[in-house]
């Protein structure tokens, strides 16, 4: 995971990789490699700077949440989520997993359940009207506020998230 990450992030770093350039190919981010129709015609091409941040910033947050390293995981999926936030509107949206859910999960594990029922609230409130996963990780929010619990989750805690890919 690291040399990806690794790969990722000189990506994201490349001057030869720009948002809005139609001609620049890069193999694991480009549309089918760059070549045909639906190269020519995809929605993606003009985003594959911003993909590869958000995919950095992602992993980054994985390794991260799975070596216990909480602020850091908060950190990344936060950079993740503000990268996100400025892809254009589109359906299916550009990234399949919403960097806002895992954002607030790592908020809840963190022992911030107040940050992460801001964050849950808001994708309810201005992205995600009636997500199940996002209803799901307000209600576990809510929960921990209102008992008062602001420290990390204890072992009993139900772990159900839409970030199965983030936190083991």
């Amino acid at each position: 995971p690291k040399r990806w990450l690794a790969h990722l992030r000189d990506l994201a770093a490349s001057p030869e990789m720009k948002d809005f350039d139609e001609h620049t190919v890069v193999p694991g981010v480009s549309a089918r490699g760059g070549a045909g129709a639906f190269h020519e015609f995809s929605p993606f091409r003009h985003v594959k700077k911003r993909l590869a941040l958000i995919a950095a910033h992602m992993l980054g947050g994985a390794i991260h949440a799975r070596a216990n390293e909480s602020a850091e995981a908060v950190e990344s999926l936060a950079a993740a989520a503000r990268v996100h936030d400025s892809l254009p509107y589109m359906e299916p949206e550009h990234w399949y997993l919403p960097p806002k859910l895992c954002l607030g999960e790592a908020q809840l594990r963190a022992g911030k359940p107040r940050d992460a029922l801001r964050t849950f609230a808001g994708e309810l409130r201005d992205a995600r009207p009636n997500d199940a996963w996002a209803t799901e990780g307000e209600r576990r929010a809510r929960a921990r506020v209102e008992a008062g619990d602001d420290v990390a989750p204890s072992a009993s805690e139900d772990w159900t998230t839409a970030c199965f890919e983030v936190f083991p």
